[in-house]
């Protein structure tokens, strides 16, 4: 049985989740294009909300259908990724520029946010370890891109040359290594691991098909796999040992 509880928040894209020892938190793109987030002690009763002076959007211009010499300007909302680590929770977002940013919120306050000179026209994706945090995008030649952030915000960026996509990709940490997801160009959900950070041959999901980005989770040693396939539905998977 699926207990669901209704928020009397708004937003015109999909949210993020994660959480720490006693709580979860959730962030999202509000219909203002700010970014915010909340918390709950059990995952029903969210309080203590917090509206960023941060905001995550695209501009679309689109020329007008009955008159050529018009463009027609629309801000399209882009939603946030968050990853916990112990106390700390990472918020990583696209701004309005393309550019990929990152706050850390510990105990109430927030730190400045950190500018990565990479540029995307997706949302982001983020994972932690005991000692990094990583993010993933969607660089503007559609490949998938990795960046491995140490404590001084030093980083040393993968860009996969097998990952190509229109769409975010995914990615967690499971059984010590890093797993990326991501839906390639002919519609399949891909997989591939990265251990000491090496990468595997990717692995093509013939039986996921998606036009959206996939998720992905490691559950008690498993490795879970999620995604929105024909006619809307929501499908989610659990791959076998001998692939992950």
């Amino acid at each position: 049985m699926l207990t669901v509880v209704r928020l009397e928040e708004k937003s015109n894209t999909a949210c993020a989740v994660t959480s720490t020892g006693d709580r979860v938190h959730l962030a999202w793109t509000g219909s203002d294009l700010h970014l915010n987030l909340a918390s709950s002690p059990e995952g029903y009763a969210f309080a203590d909300k917090q509206r960023l002076a941060h905001e995550s959007y695209q501009r679309r211009d689109s020329t007008d259908l009955f008159d050529s010499s018009k463009t027609n300007t629309t801000w399209e909302s882009l939603p946030p990724a968050l990853a916990a680590s112990g106390e700390r929770r990472y918020l990583a977002w696209t701004g309005s520029d393309g550019a990929l940013r990152v706050v850390v919120a510990e105990r109430g306050a927030f730190s400045s946010p950190v500018t990565f000179k990479e540029r995307t026209d997706t949302s982001p994706s983020v994972a932690t370890s005991e000692r990094d945090l990583t993010l993933a995008w969607i660089g503007t030649d559609r490949h998938v891109n990795l960046c491995t952030v140490a404590h001084d915000w030093s980083s040393r960026k993968l860009r996969l040359e097998e990952a190509k996509s229109g769409v975010a990709p995914a990615v967690c940490s499971h059984r010590g290594g890093l797993v990326v997801a991501w839906t390639g160009t002919d519609r399949r959900v891909n997989l591939l691991t990265l251990t000491d950070g090496a990468p595997t041959r990717p692995i093509r999901l013939e039986e996921a098909k998606s036009g959206v980005a996939p998720a992905v989770c490691s559950h008690r040693g498993a490795l879970m796999v999620a995604w929105a396939g024909s006619g809307r539905r929501l499908y989610v998977g659990q791959l076998e040992d001998r692939f992950v």
